[in-house]
């Protein structure tokens, strides 16, 4: 091995061989550590294909070390046995070493930062160049038989180019000869369509498909042109959606090569790496794409890319795998991962089934599998697959032994009718239905698992197909702590859910565990990287509503040692507060947080209950999804489902037995309530005033549990719900009639709007004007007395005329502040409704 040590020369002007002009350059990085599963033979083999595949003696590939200890060798070198000669051939390798990162360390908990890193191999590219291509350490392209890479290139226009991203199972390149590069690529060529691995997943219009930083072709000058990657971006994720959106700023809108080349991933998707771990830290999308309004970056100016530090350069002096379940080829799926695609059910079994049996390939042939799922097509090719490779067939519900007797678990969140191709792409009422069981043995597991660990026991492997980007996942997501892989698996998997910052550090994770402490107990990751966002625009790119918002959270960070906002952001966040601002308003209301939701449960709704150990694991539960404890996304809505779900639960009144009957107005908001609290193991949801053939909800539901009646409320019920639409919670008739469902022992729960504006309530409700006398009245019991306290942060989220109702805690209406609230009672012996509805709604306690 030779190291060539760049000279120190004023300019630092880029590396150049003698004149040479070279066609490409391909930008790779990577550290000598383990990141991700089996590490050196994916770089072996992504390698030694790059350098297959270059047409040209004097392109290069850049390989740029970042971050390695200075006691172990660059990962090339500490694989460089396995390299071929023509990979060593083309290999440059550029050493950034621990030194050069201190400047990022206090801002990230990564250990590679990508921009900075494809920085610094961009900067020292041969400047010749006319093409740079970004891309990663596991990828394989394969052009067309006797074509090369470079051969594809003649004849492009300048522009930014992408290509789609085709999943690899582990088990297929765990077989490859990593030296035999013109082996495996021509294996993949022959195999990758027969094998169904090439779905083209769509992306952002900008950057043309679904994971884009695999394969990011730009001209050299371009990049340049930009400042480069945003060295702004020390978090994981995001990064080649940026540079994609900036190329196509910079040259017009980008083009595809997906007819000249394909691009194969090795996946490493069985061990959870920095970046897909449930609790990996993303860069802000709003910020770093949605907000972008140049391609260029001034603020980086010409030190992109370690301009100022001497990086060292270090010069270094396969039979295919048999198929898994060999198939005659179909025409490739084309699927969609964007928002406006949410929520479409369809999946190709032929196409899921390879990563799903490479995912389990490695587990003892004894393994026993629990099956929970919809689609009949997709249990009988696991069940070829288990039993072909000399396993047991999966168990199912129906045995009655699965959750006792399996090892490893799998539900399938399917439409029943879906064809085999996955065609469908909305849900019908039928497909709910036959989901319903697998909700309710997800989250029966859920339950049985937390017990499990709570005893001391090791939690279960689980595995789910098809709930990503679709009304499922937040539920998954919300219960199970899986590992975020590529969208084009359709699997997710992992396990049921189960210290003081010092210094001046201000990564993502360590803002949140200070905050934590200072403010209040957990702290999503989400919240903080959009604070981050918002003090990069301060002090003067902050619109009101934002710094209003985020004022809860906010004010405590500025007292962060490590962050210097300047000294009147504070300020101007107090002066435009509406807790501030409308202080006489609500001056007989406004109070510091006092007990928690579940200590005091008749109460105006607060941003703080969801500081409560208790309700922030309801919220959960109810498929809130993970981040459910941010403070930016709290919601009246949302409180409200939560805080029944939680004392339903609190009482006892979480059973089979049970019975709910929502009663609300022909809307949205009724159903998805109903919907949300189907997810509670209890008998039967009854929905009273939303029409017989209500719009699906849009979040997860059990529908099996669901019944919708156009009449009146009528029978018994454990628990009524009343959702104030049109000012029922000022109805006499509608308390009367939901108290008079209910047996002894029920409950009442009653969501609504109470008055809060200080002035004459005109006759709407409100609590604070009740006595205890007429709370007690008609044989209903209050759970506690009522609290009509509202918190600054609380009165933060207020709304004007036309806001979503269902986002704002406080509310304008018909010339009131109104605050949402609940308020719980329980039926006694002898329920006399009407004085009850009386004494309620019309303050008459006699």
């Amino acid at each position: 091995m030779q190291r060539l040590v760049l000279n120190a020369i004023a300019s630092n002007r880029p590396y150049s061989q003698k004149g040479d002009v070279l066609v490409l350059s391909v930008v790779v990085y990577g550290r000598n550590d383990s990141h991700g599963y089996n590490l050196h033979k994916r770089v072996a083999v992504s390698l030694n294909a790059f350098a297959e595949v270059l047409g040209d003696v004097d392109d290069e590939i850049i390989f740029v070390d970042y971050n390695t200890p200075d006691q172990l060798p660059t990962l090339p070198e500490a694989l460089a046995d396995t390299l071929t000669e023509r990979a060593r051939r083309h290999l440059r390798v550029l050493r950034v070493r621990p030194q050069h990162h201190l400047r990022f360390q206090a801002m990230t908990h990564l250990a590679v930062v990508e921009p900075v890193a494809r920085n610094v191999g961009l900067r020292r590219a041969n400047p010749a160049n006319r093409w740079a291509l970004l891309s990663n350490t596991d990828m394989i392209l394969v052009p067309p038989p006797g074509r090369t890479l470079t051969d594809q290139l003649i004849g492009l226009a300048d522009g930014p180019y992408h290509l789609p991203r085709f999943e690899l199972p582990e088990s297929l390149w765990e077989g490859f000869d990593r030296r035999d590069p013109a082996g495996f690529i021509a294996f993949l060529r022959q195999w990758g369509a027969r094998l169904h691995l090439d779905e083209t997943v769509l992306g952002l219009e900008s950057a043309v498909y679904d994971n884009p930083g695999d394969f990011q072709l730009f001209p050299l000058a371009g990049l340049r042109a930009v400042n480069g990657l945003d060295e702004r971006m020390v978090n994981g994720w995001v990064v080649d959606s940026n540079i994609a959106l900036r190329l196509a700023r910079h040259y017009g809108p980008s083009g595809s090569l997906a007819d000249r080349l394909a691009g194969y991933h090795c996946s490493h998707i069985r061990q959870s790496g920095v970046f897909h771990d449930h609790t990996h830290v993303e860069n802000d999308f709003q910020r770093f794409v949605q907000r972008v309004d140049r391609p260029e970056l001034p603020e980086q100016g010409d030190d992109w890319g370690l301009a100022d530090c001497l990086i060292e350069e270090v010069r270094l002096p396969v039979s295919a795998a048999t198929p898994v379940l060999p198939a005659e080829p179909r025409p490739a799926p084309v699927s969609c991962y964007r928002p406006d695609a949410f929520d479409r059910p369809g999946y190709a079994v032929a196409h899921v089934l390879p990563y799903l049996a490479d995912l389990v390939s490695n587990l003892p042939k004894a393994t026993v599998f629990g099956w929970c799922g919809a689609r009949p097509q997709m249990l009988a090719a696991f069940t070829r697959f288990c039993l072909e490779s000399g396993r047991p067939a999966p168990v199912t519900p129906e045995s009655g032994a699965v959750w006792r007797n399996a090892d490893v678990f799998i539900f399938e969140f399917g439409a029943l009718s879906d064809d085999a191709d996955g065609s469908a792409v909305a849900w019908t009422a039928d497909d709910l239905l036959a989901l319903s069981p697998v909700v309710d043995g997800f989250i029966g597991l859920m339950d049985h698992e937390e017990q499990a660990v709570a005893e001391g026991r090791r939690p279960r492997w689980v595995i789910v197909a098809n709930a990503n980007h679709n009304r499922f996942e937040a539920l998954v997501q919300a219960r199970l702590a899986v590992a975020r892989i590529p969208f084009i698996t359709r699997l997710r998997h992992g396990y049921v859910r189960a210290a003081a910052v010092t210094g001046a550090e201000i990564s993502a994770p360590a803002l949140a565990r200070w905050l934590g402490q200072k403010q209040r107990r957990q702290v999503p990751i989400t919240e903080i990287v959009r604070l981050q966002s918002l003090l990069a625009r301060s002090p003067h790119g902050l619109g009101e509503d934002e710094m209003a918002i985020a004022a809860h959270s906010l004010l405590p960070l500025l007292d962060h040692p490590g962050l210097d906002p300047g000294a009147q952001l504070a300020a101007r966040i107090e002066a435009v507060r509406p807790s501030r601002r409308f202080a006489s308003q609500f001056a007989r209301f406004l109070a510091a947080a006092g007990e928690g939701p579940m200590r005091q449960p008749c109460r105006l709704a607060l941003l703080e209950d969801w500081d409560d150990p208790a309700f922030l694991a309801e919220a959960m539960r109810l498929g809130e999804g993970p981040f459910a404890g941010n403070a930016l996304r709290r919601s009246a809505s949302m409180w409200g489902r939560v805080q029944v779900a939680a004392q339903m639960r609190a009482l006892g009144l979480v059973r089979p037995d049970v019975v709910v009957a929502v009663i609300g107005g022909d809307d949205a908001e009724t159903v998805e309530l109903a919907a949300r609290l189907s997810l509670l193991p209890v008998g039967v949801v009854q929905v009273f005033g939303a029409g017989a053939t209500p719009p699906l909800p849009a979040g997860p539901c059990a529908w099996g549990r669901l019944a919708f009646f156009d009449g009146p409320p009528s029978g018994l019920a454990q628990v009524v719900v009343v959702v104030e639409t049109a000012g029922w919670l000022r109805s006499s008739a509608v308390v009367a009639g939901a108290a008079a469902m209910l047996p002894p022992g029920g409950l009442l729960a009653l969501l609504g709007r109470a008055v809060i504006d200080g002035g004459d309530a005109d006759g709407g409700f409100d609590p604070s004007r009740r006595d205890g006398s007429v709370w007690r009245g008609g044989g209903m019991v209050p759970l506690a007395p009522p609290t009509c306290l509202l918190t600054a942060a609380t009165i933060d989220r207020l709304g004007q005329s036309g806001t979503a109702a269902t986002d704002c805690f406080i509310l304008r209406r018909q010339g009131a502040w109104t605050a949402l609230g609940g308020w719980f009672f329980r039926a006694g012996d002898d329920i006399r409704p009407a004085a009850f509805a009386a004494a309620l709604v019309e303050g008459d306690a006699a």
